[in-house]
């Protein structure tokens, strides 16, 4: 029930489908509860990791804080530049 070290590098996978998972930071309980546990048995946990298809994304502190509310602007702009 506790989160591991591989759970964390799927949340932070490159690949949203992957990422969009393990939220839990030290139990995996509520990961368990709602499906959003990710752990396959196939593949190692990836090396890269972080946010591989938004290099729009922003590194600053008050640009990541905002980040949640620009979301749409962000994903829509990446969409574009991958075009």
């Amino acid at each position: 029930m506790l989160s591991t070290c591989d759970l964390h590098r799927w949340h932070h996978s490159t690949v949203l489908r992957e990422e969009n998972t393990n939220f839990g930071n030290n139990l995996i309980l509520w990961d368990i509860v709602f499906g959003t546990r990710y752990l396959p048995a196939d593949r190692d946990a990836p090396e890269a990791v972080g946010l591989g298809d938004m290099p729009n994304f922003p590194t600053d502190y008050f640009g990541q804080l905002a980040s949640p509310f620009t979301w749409g602007r962000l994903r829509r702009e990446a969409a574009q530049s991958s075009t």
